[in-house]
């Protein structure tokens, strides 16, 4: 049995309509007033300003491909997506340079997975090592363009401060590998 309370169900958020005993013309879109439209609301906040050139740079260093897997995400005619992750984040907590030396040109899971620390890259070898779960493998070499110089200092940073700090219990089965 399918229960009601499914988040898509339409019975949770519909609003009755007033002319909803009139019979419906076909020709007609659904009316908004049939579905819970969602509360809007004024937000001011802070925001970092990024050099946006030196993330362009940076992407066309590598062709739009992610440096972990080499996914190149096509949206239109000669058009790509892809992030650019900082591996010293430059929020308030970390207060990471918006260099390039402290930049990856990755894919948007790769991005979600470097942000929640499932994933690092080794700061000498360059290993890419991923969290599954249950344990640490070792992936792929990063690829890296001799026009890039990343730094090992914001690769240790994120190895440290990102992946070992959400996976503590994983760091003295790891010494030695990273």
């Amino acid at each position: 049995m399918i229960s009601d309370d499914r988040t898509d169900s339409p019975s949770k958020n519909y609003k009755p309509d007033e002319h909803e005993d009139e019979e419906a013309d076909e020709s007609v879109p659904l009316r908004l007033t049939t579905w819970h439209i969602p509360q809007r609301v004024e937000v001011r906040q802070q925001k970092v300003v990024r050099d946006t050139l030196l993330v362009g740079e940076l992407k066309e260093i590598y062709a739009y491909r992610c440096q972990i897997c080499g996914l190149r995400l096509v949206i239109g005619d000669r058009k790509y997506y892809i992030e650019v992750h900082h591996l010293q984040p430059v929020g308030a907590e970390h207060q990471g340079p918006d260099i390039r030396s402290n930049m990856l040109v990755v894919c948007p899971n790769h991005h979600a997975a470097l942000d929640f620390g499932s994933v690092c890259i080794a700061p000498n070898s360059h290993k890419v090592y991923e969290y599954d779960g249950a344990q640490v493998i070792q992936q792929e070499t990063l690829i890296i363009d001799p026009r890039h110089e990343l730094s090992d200092v914001f690769l240790s940073y994120h190895l440290q401060k990102i992946f070992l700090r959400k996976l503590p219990q994983i760091e003295n089965s790891l010494q030695g590998q990273l």
